[in-house]
């Protein structure tokens, strides 16, 4: 969108509300993965990465159990962030589902208007 907004696309370059609405979802969950790995570097004193390798798989419901939470406050956030990225991952898993059933049934009336087509000519 910010390619867009900048003007590297033409004006006629048109997203549809599902593509659209993918790509915020998807921004919101990279937000979402670097609030939380802000969040737990400060409170479990470790660097960024760590953290936001954290994240990454508490979100995921990994768990390797490399780094845990080494307080209180850090065990006390974490159920409510992990609910909140895996509600935010299931709808980017929704809109990429719609997405490819869209895709997917513009090629088969496509495939089948061609095959008309052909069947007319002959």
């Amino acid at each position: 969108m910010l390619g867009y907004v900048l003007g590297h696309y033409p004006e006629h370059f048109a997203l549809t509300d599902d593509q659209r609405t993918l790509i915020l979802q998807t921004t919101t969950f990279m937000v979402w993965l670097a609030i939380g790995a802000a969040m737990y570097q400060q409170l479990v004193d470790i660097s960024f990465s760590d953290a936001l390798y954290f994240s990454d798989v508490t979100v995921l419901t990994l768990g390797y159990g490399d780094i845990t939470a080494g307080n209180d406050v850090a065990r006390g956030l974490i159920f409510p962030y992990a609910v909140i990225g895996i509600i935010i991952l299931a709808l980017i898993v929704a809109s990429i589902s719609r997405f490819a059933r869209e895709l997917t049934n513009a090629n088969v009336v496509k495939g089948h208007l061609h095959r008309r087509r052909v069947e007319v000519l002959k």
